[in-house]
């Protein structure tokens, strides 16, 4: 663990000196809170583990952002509502087999959309098996993937969040040629587990999509090499995908009156898959550090009065963001400013 004083710092510019109070080790230990929630949820048993909305640990973050405003002195409401059915991937398991030997792909993961592309809600399926290289149309020539499982290897550009298998077309070709399962092989070292968008995904296609840490894939790639002249390669995969009704969460709202009906917004996202450090648990910390540093100042000092959202389903629907766009037209019509602090804290911005 690297002590809190030796952690890389910046200096606060002069033109910021007014925040200077902003507290960036309290925030960082908001983060680490927030990770522990998370982690509480993987400890419990869940494959699909992080904060999660309508489960226990989605419930356990809106409270705990609910006592850091009231901690703060903020006035709190917590408006709850009602999700609709949420489809959670509950089990799955993916192995590579081929020249008399067997791999468990334990980085395997289903992508954030995973239930909108099962042919089925639990399925176990047996494959011959294409390594696609990076899915380009060259990579297909030659190749006949119809009915089979596909492995394509793909670069962060720069993150999981955009890579190379989406903007080059290897999403989409292995869809268009028929491919009965797709496994995306994100080329960050380690066997990182990680759950991705993918666009290029069809709303008519009906695949299981995984995405697979580097050591996994390139241990696929060399057991392929290996197993070319003696049979094909065969990957069975396994899942299980289990959809609740009636689950709740809630929009949690900090105010903070100000000397005006005119308002500034604040809105993060309080869900996040696995640890979710970056995505999004500094946008959250972020939120609760500017509530406190603006509840210390006096109310005159503050012209406008000051909203902090949390929402709970970003990944799972967005129903937080939605009521709050249904019920708060009388807000946002004297709003002056709306932010969303969301990845805040990382190192290779996209959008």
């Amino acid at each position: 663990t690297v002590p809190a004083d030796a952690e890389l710092s910046w200096p606060l510019p002069a033109a910021a000196k007014a925040y200077a109070a902003i507290d960036g080790h309290r925030m960082k230990q908001y983060v680490e809170e927030l990770v522990s929630i998370s982690r509480k949820s993987r400890d419990a048993g869940n494959r699909y583990w992080g904060r999660i909305a309508g489960m226990p640990s989605g419930r356990e973050t809106e409270q705990w952002l609910a006592s850091k405003f009231r901690q703060a002195g903020l006035e709190v409401r917590i408006d709850e509502f009602e999700l609709r059915a949420q489809a959670f991937p509950k089990s799955w398991d993916v192995r590579v087999s081929g020249a008399g030997k067997t791999l468990s792909l334990t980085s395997a993961s289903p992508i954030i959309t995973f239930p909108n592309y099962m042919p089925a809600a639990e399925g176990d399926m047996t494959l011959d098996t294409v390594w696609a290289g990076l899915g380009m149309a060259s990579d297909f020539i030659g190749k006949d993937v119809r009915g089979k499982a596909v492995f394509v290897y793909s670069v962060p550009t720069p993150s999981s969040l955009i890579q190379s298998a989406s903007w080059m077309g290897a999403v989409t070709r292995a869809q268009e040629k028929g491919a009965a399962a797709l496994f995306v092989v994100l080329a960050i070292p380690g066997n990182m587990s990680f759950v991705s968008h993918l666009q290029g995904l069809s709303n008519n296609a009906k695949l299981p999509v995984f995405t697979v840490g580097l050591d996994d894939g390139e241990a696929v790639e060399s057991l392929n090499a290996a197993a070319a002249s003696v049979s094909a390669l065969k990957t069975q995969v396994r899942w299980k995908v289990e959809t609740v009704s009636g689950l709740m969460a809630a929009n949690v709202i900090g105010m903070l009156p100000g000397q005006t009906a005119e308002s500034i917004l604040m809105i993060s996202h309080l869900d996040g898959y696995f640890e979710g450090a970056n995505d999004n648990a500094a946008g959250v910390a972020s939120m609760a550090g500017l509530a406190e540093y603006f509840a210390r100042r006096p109310r005159e000092q503050r012209r406008r009065t000051m909203y902090f959202v949390g929402i709970p389903d970003h990944h799972t629907g967005d129903a937080g963001g939605r009521r709050l766009h249904d019920t708060w037209q009388d807000v946002f019509a004297r709003t002056a400013v709306i932010l969303n602090a969301e990845h805040v804290a990382l190192a290779e911005p996209v959008w």
